[in-house]
C-alpha cells in the first residue's frame, strides 16, 4: 500500500499545486526544492513513490535519479518525471535510460495525475513485485509508449532487468550516459543562449523605442514650455505698451503690476525649459532671478537695497513653482512700492527652507516702516494681500502669517507634495 510521495521542484507554486492534488487523495507528501534535499530527505525516511522536475539548482532530476538508482535502499522505488523544460524526445529517451519509470510532460489535469499515482499502488519497493503491474513503464501513459518501446532493449543493456542492476555499471553504457546526458545539457544551453539573444534583443529594441518616445516628448514639451514663455512675453509687451500710452498713472502702475505677476509665471516656463529635468525647477535659482526682475522692474538701485536671500537647492514642481513666484511677487511688489518712501534705503530678507517633518518653510521680511497705523489685515481689501492668502490656503493648501514690528514678515509654510510629478 503506497502512503507517502516525495515530490520535488525548484517552483513553489508548482510543490504547492502537485502537494494539494496528492494530499486531496490521502496521500502523505513531502516536498523538496532540489535534487540534493530530495537526495537527504529520501535517504532519511524512504518514500513509496517520488516525483521529480530535472531543470533545478544544486542537483539537477536527471543527476538525481542517477543517484537514486545507485542507493540501494532506494533503487526499486518508482521514479517518475514531470517536467515542462526537458520535453523533447531525446529527453525521454535519457530520462528511461536512467532508470526513470515514466516521463510526464507538465501540465497535465489533476485526475490524469491521480490516475498515474493510483497505477502505483501495486508496486512493492522492497521486493520490485509490480503486482497489478507488469512492465509498468510501457503501460502506464499513452504518449511515451512508442519510445518506452524502443529503448526497452538499451534499458536492460544500461540499467539491467528491471533496475537489479545499478544503472550504468557497464563501461559501455556509463559512456552512454553520459554521451546522451551531454548532448541534451548542451542543446539545452544553446537553445537557451538562442532564447537569451532573442530576449537581449526585443529588449534592446524596446529600449530603444523606448528612448525615441522619450527623446520626442522631452522636444514636446520643451518646445511646450518655450511657445507659453513666449506667448506671456507677448502679452507683458503689449502691456508695456498700453502703460507707456496710459496718461492715468494709477492705471500705469496696475499695467505694471499685472506684467510682473505674468512675468513672474514665464520665468518658471523658462527655468523649466532650461532645465535637465522637465518636471522640476531649482527654486533658489528662480528665486534670485525673480528678486533680481522685480528690482529691475521697480528701478531700484541695488545700493539702495540689501537684499538678503537664504534659499535651499530645492526641486521644485510648476504647480508648487508659480503660486509660490506669485506671493513672492506681490511681497516685493508690496515693499517696493510702501516699505520704503522717498527712496529710503533698507533690506530684503527671503528665507526658504525644508523642514525636518517635510514641510516648507518660506519667509520674507523687509525693514521698512510697516503696515499703517490701524490697518487690519485680516479685514485688507487690497488684490494683493487677497492673493497671497487666496493662494497659500486654496493652492499650496498652506498657511500664512503676518508680523507688523520693525517692518513686516511674512511667514507661509506648506508640504509640496500636493501634486505628482509630470514625467
Amino acid at each position: 500500500m503506497m502512503e507517502k510521495i516525495l515530490i520535488v521542484d525548484d517552483v513553489e507554486q508548482n510543490l504547492y499545486m502537485l502537494q494539494l492534488i496528492l494530499e486531496h487523495e490521502g496521500y502523505e507528501v513531502e516536498a523538496a526544492i532540489n535534487g540534493k534535499n530530495a537526495l537527504e530527505r529520501a535517504r532519511r525516511d524512504p518514500p513509496d513513490l517520488i516525483i521529480s522536475d530535472i531543470l533545478m539548482p544544486v542537483m539537477d532530476g536527471f543527476t538525481l535519479c542517477c543517484e537514486w538508482r545507485r542507493d540501494p535502499r532506494l533503487k526499486r522505488i518508482p521514479f517518475v518525471f514531470y517536467t515542462a523544460t526537458y520535453t523533447d524526445r531525446k529527453d525521454e529517451e535519457l530520462a528511461l535510460k536512467l532508470g526513470a519509470d515514466l516521463f510526464l510532460r507538465k501540465p497535465l489535469d489533476p485526475d490524469e495525475i491521480v490516475k498515474i499515482v493510483l497505477q502505483f499502488e501495486g508496486y512493492d519497493a522492497r521486493t520490485g513485485n509490480t503486482g497489478m503491474l507488469d512492465h509498468h513503464s510501457k503501460q502506464l501513459v499513452e504518449p511515451n509508449e512508442g519510445i518506452n518501446g524502443e529503448v526497452e532493449g538499451e534499458r536492460n543493456f544500461i540499467c539491467g532487468e528491471e533496475h537489479d542492476s545499478v544503472p550504468g555499471t557497464g563501461a559501455n553504457g556509463q559512456d552512454q550516459i553520459y554521451k546522451l546526458y551531454n548532448e541534451r545539457l548542451v542543446q539545452k544551453l544553446e537553445a537557451k543562449m538562442f532564447q537569451l539573444e532573442d530576449t537581449v534583443t526585443q529588449f534592446r529594441e524596446s529600449q530603444e523605442q523606448l528612448q525615441r518616445s522619450l527623446d520626442e516628448k522631452e522636444i514636446l514639451l520643451k518646445e511646450l514650455y518655450h511657445r507659453t514663455k513666449n506667448n506671456m512675453h507677448v502679452i507683458c509687451g503689449m502691456l508695456e505698451l498700453q502703460s507707456i500710452q496710459s496718461e492715468d498713472t494709477q492705471s500705469a502702475s496696475i499695467f505694471r503690476e499685472i506684467e510682473n505677476r505674468i512675468q513672474s509665471m514665464a520665468l518658471v516656463h523658462k527655468k523649466l525649459y532650461q532645465s535637465s529635468n522637465l518636471s522640476n525647477v531649482n527654486f533658489r535659482e528662480y528665486v534670485t532671478d525673480l528678486a533680481e526682475m522685480m528690482t529691475e522692474s521697480y528701478q531700484v538701485a541695488a545700493k539702495d537695497i540689501d537684499l538678503q536671500l537664504d534659499v535651499d537647492s530645492i526641486p521644485m514642481g510648476i504647480d508648487i513653482a508659480i503660486p509660490c513666484g506669485l506671493v513672492l511677487n506681490e511681497l516685493f511688489s508690496n515693499t517696493f512700492k510702501y516699505a520704503f518712501p522717498k527712496g529710503a534705503n533698507g533690506r530684503i530678507s527671503v528665507r526658504v527652507h525644508r523642514q525636518e517633518c517635510g514641510d516648507i518653510s518660506m519667509e520674507y521680511s523687509d525693514s521698512g516702516v510697516g503696515l499703517p497705523q490701524g490697518y487690519n489685515i485680516e479685514e485688507a481689501m487690497s488684490l494683493g494681500m487677497n492673493m497671497i492668502r487666496s493662494i497659500v490656503e486654496h493652492q499650496l493648501r498652506g498657511t500664512v502669517d503676518f508680523i507688523d514690528h520693525e517692518g513686516l514678515t511674512c511667514t507661509i509654510n506648506f508640504n509640496d507634495n500636493l501634486y505628482s510629478g509630470r514625467l
